[in-house]
């Protein structure tokens, strides 16, 4: 069952968030967590605020994934991450399809965000990685392969901490 899309107090479609990730762990279409449990992920855009409607934007994403193949890479390095380095990372090697992938994204969703990307998280300022939540996550040196992208959209008002996938895709092998 879908949910309706949010509105603001006019009825105008509210403006809505979202990150695009690749899931390292199994998710599926209209799952839904909590800000703060996260699966497994390498995120591929930050978070952006759209224009559009969920559906515009996830067939923006998806039109962006087409003829993609799954991408495998190698985990590399422990780092530390974020404000005051809080959070626990394992970067992952940047290979071309890798970097090519976030480059396609990123441009699909900059026609669509409200606001500019940040330069120091996108494009030469990309660092691929996965959070280490709960001590999860792979090993330096560990394959990680990636053979999804997810559009997960990030809550406002009273949903402000859930996170719902809108939608999944599987690349094609």
């Amino acid at each position: 069952m879908s949910r309706p899309e949010p509105f603001r107090d006019g009825g105008q479609p509210a403006l809505l968030s979202f990150v695009v990730v690749s899931p390292l762990a199994p998710l599926g279409d209209g799952a839904e967590f909590g800000a703060d449990a996260w699966p497994s992920h390498v995120t591929l855009v930050p978070p952006f605020v759209s224009r559009a409607q969920a559906s515009e934007t996830a067939q923006s994403v998806l039109d962006a994934c087409r003829g993609i193949r799954p991408i495998t890479t190698v985990a590399m390095d422990r780092e530390r991450f974020g404000r005051h380095g809080r959070v626990s990372v394992v970067t992952l090697r940047p290979v071309p399809e890798l970097v090519r992938l976030h480059a396609t994204l990123l441009s699909a969703a900059a026609l669509l965000a409200v606001e500019p990307f940040d330069p120091r998280h996108v494009l030469s300022g990309f660092r691929p990685h996965v959070s280490r939540v709960h001590g999860t996550g792979p090993e330096p040196g560990e394959p990680v392969t990636l053979d999804s992208v997810a559009l997960v959209s990030r809550g406002t008002g009273a949903e402000r901490g859930l996170r719902r996938v809108a939608r999944l895709i599987s690349l094609t092998s």
